[in-house]
């Protein structure tokens, strides 16, 4: 009897560790490579997609065959190879018409490199190892696994997890039970790796062949959106230039040239770093300029400071013999209050309350009026013309 629990003991000891080992995700929750990999269209999952308890799964032969047919874009046609008249000897271990059509498809282009066992099977239902993730994974990058007695290869099968790991690949190396979640895991550090062509990752390339799309990887943040920018002049020495992402102050660069001729510019950042202004101490000429922002060049039209309306500022005058101003702001194209000398307007004022004119002067951005003491609780009409468009003011 005690041999009994002894051994009862053992085997609850053994469940629970077995237990343990199953990757644990919160009721609805999934890994966030897992996500990643059904977010892409990658990773479809069964019946309800790509739920916890379809990642705790063990990854078998088939399933990791299809993943490799979806990453070079050949999936769909697998799935729809019906034409068939041989097949590996235990496609029918695959209950789904599908499955058995890409066992076929395989079958028929053996330099997939899904040759099967001597035997003539394939094992659909075998559990796949992190060597057979590793193997697809490196072939999805371009690299050839040895086949029979080729000498054009470059890595056969028992050196796979060394080569995988020189690539760069190994998160799963060490898993004795590869589960859909391992897989995703295996899938996304592929993803992020250049493949063996260079100059682009795996990403890349399969955005490039339009396998994935691209504002999905972009999402994902597995390939940086390209930069775009709006460039505009916001004063009469301020340019702005706004982009679809942050800019790095420690690194960006920026240039303004009028012709072939380059402005001199300080750069600062709105709080989010979206926007660079570029402010010249001087006000920018008119002219044709070119704004370059990291290396894109963008043309800038740039027009003279100009006054597109005024108002009069000054109110209430004080009876006092000394000269009283009256103030004007002028704004200009952009919005902007600016200093404009009273040489551009005419000015008169009037005593309302007795008739008669007062007499105003010019005197810089401003007029004035003197002698108000003789006019004291009388009624002053100031009225301010603009030269050039006959726009007035009182």
């Amino acid at each position: 009897m005690k041999n009994l629990k002894k051994l009862l003991a053992v085997i609850i000891a053994i469940a629970m560790m077995a237990t343990m080992m199953v990757p644990a995700f919160a009721e609805g929750e999934i890994s966030a490579d897992a996500q990643t990999c059904e977010n892409l269209g990658v990773l479809l999952g069964e019946g309800s997609g790509v739920t916890s308890e379809y990642l705790a799964k063990e990854t078998v032969r088939l399933q990791a065959a299809i993943i490799f047919l979806r990453l070079l874009g050949k999936d769909q046609e697998a799935l729809a190879y019906d034409e068939w008249e041989d097949n590996f000897t235990d496609a029918d271990q695959v209950n789904w018409a599908g499955g058995r059509n890409v066992l076929a498809y395989l079958k028929a282009n053996p330099d997939l490199g899904w040759v099967g066992n001597p035997d003539g099977s394939f094992d659909p239902n075998g559990k796949a190892s992190a060597q057979m993730i590793y193997k697809v994974l490196l072939e999805a990058l371009g690299y050839k696994a040895k086949v029979g007695d080729s000498e054009d290869y470059d890595f056969d099968w028992a050196g796979t997890i060394e080569f995988a790991a020189d690539k760069g690949l190994s998160k799963i190396a060490d898993a004795e039970s590869v589960t859909n979640d391992d897989l995703a895991v295996a899938i996304v550090e592929a993803l992020k790796t250049e493949t063996k062509e260079g100059g682009k990752t795996l990403i890349e390339k399969l955005v490039e062949d339009g396998i994935v799309d691209k504002a999905k990887a972009i999402e994902e943040g597995l390939i940086a959106d390209e930069l775009k920018v709006d460039v505009k002049a916001t004063a009469a020495n301020v340019i702005e230039v706004t982009a679809n992402k942050a800019f790095d102050p420690a690194t960006a660069k920026f240039e303004v040239k009028l012709g072939f001729v380059p402005q001199d510019v300080t750069v600062t950042y709105s709080e989010d770093k979206k926007t660079a202004i570029l402010t010249s101490e001087a006000n920018f000429v008119a002219g044709d300029y070119t704004v370059i922002a990291e290396g894109i060049e963008t043309p800038l039209k740039i027009e003279a400071q100009k006054m597109v309306s005024f108002t009069i500022t000054t109110e209430v005058l004080t009876a006092e013999s000394a000269a009283q101003p009256i103030k004007y702001a002028a704004v200009d194209q952009y919005g902007n209050v600016f200093d404009y000398a009273s040489t551009n307007f005419t000015a008169t004022a009037v005593n309302i309350s007795d008739g008669g004119s007062v007499s105003i002067t010019g005197n810089g951005n401003e007029f004035s009026i003197a002698a108000l003491n003789t006019l004291k609780d009388k009624k002053v009409l100031v009225t301010i013309t603009h030269n050039s468009d006959g726009i007035s003011q009182s």
